[in-house]
């Protein structure tokens, strides 16, 4: 047990398969010798459940005859749980599973990253994709060099599709958000009341609107992973691991920064080194006041 060899603070969740008591299950049929021996155990580590406040079951055996239990939890340390007093637990919707997901909430903000425009393959499937790009590419442009035309339609399109996609997304988590919970008022439902067929019927058209959702987002999961990987790859280009001074070969980042700086004194010269005009062939470059170089625009 990990909990023998760890003091710090820990968070432990998942499917215990086990049952504290008998509200935990709709029909109230449980083995009572295995939850006293669950609570056992959680008093013995002082452990602290985080109450999922919204379901009342997590699993369900999903047929005509309903079983629905309490089987899957999170729990937590009191020393997790003093760094971060409000830490909560929520169910998501169980759509396509016979278990509830708990999402762990440590209740502390995080910072809105800013917006990157990636360009993303699901828009090819999505109406008013190809108009805007006609739109854009058949626009006047005031330039005449091939390569700035290009240039321009492609900042206009990219302004275009950065509004766009702002809107559609925004539309899709609207339509993703009132799917859920519709699912979620009938999953809730069903935890107390026999779904009729019409219900029933309702319940499979939302899944089947959802999973298309979801084989979008999984779409753009992927195309923002690919753009990542390409970013780190770039960045380990750009990382300098060690270089070869006169010593041999350094690797600390004082010993580096020293090595630099020596190289570009030696490029450079010293500061405040007496300026010499430079020579070609042998013969000294002629010296020609600034002066000369400012006309009248009459003249």
């Amino acid at each position: 047990m990990v909990l023998d060899e760890w003091e710090g603070p820990t968070l432990l969740g998942g499917d215990f398969n086990l049952i504290r008591d008998a509200t935990e299950k709709n029909n109230g049929n449980i083995n009572y010798h295995w939850s006293y021996a669950f609570n056992e155990w959680i008093n013995h580590w002082g452990l602290v459940e985080l109450k999922n406040p919204n379901r009342s079951y997590t699993w369900s055996n999903n047929q005509e005859h309903l079983i629905m239990a309490v089987l899957d939890r999170v729990f937590t340390t009191t020393d997790l749980e003093a760094q971060y007093p409000l830490i909560n637990v929520k169910g998501a919707s169980r759509l396509g599973s016979d278990h509830v997901p708990l999402l762990v909430n440590f209740g502390t903000n995080q910072e809105k990253k800013p917006f990157l425009f990636r360009f993303e393959k699901w828009w090819l499937e999505q109406e008013g994709f190809l108009d805007i790009v006609k739109k854009c590419w058949e626009s006047l442009c005031h330039h005449t060099d091939p390569l700035e035309i290009w240039q321009f339609k492609l900042r206009s399109l990219r302004r275009k599709l950065e509004g766009w996609s702002l809107n559609l997304n925004s539309e899709l988590k609207k339509k993703k958000h009132a799917l859920l919970e519709e699912s979620d008022v009938l999953y809730v439902f069903s935890e107390e009341n026999n779904l009729d067929d019409g219900e029933r019927a309702r319940l499979q058209e939302v899944k089947c609107e959802l999973e298309h959702i979801w084989q979008m987002e999984e779409t753009k999961a992927k195309n923002t992973a690919y753009f990542q990987t390409l970013a780190n790859q770039r960045n380990r280009k750009k990382n300098i691991n060690a270089l070869l001074g006169p010593e041999g070969e350094c690797v600390e980042n004082k010993g580096m920064l020293e090595i630099v700086t020596n190289f570009y004194k030696k490029l450079f010269g010293k500061l405040n080194q007496p300026f010499s005009a430079p020579t070609l062939m042998g013969h000294q470059a002629q010296t020609v006041s600034l002066s000369s170089f400012i006309r009248d625009f009459g003249t």
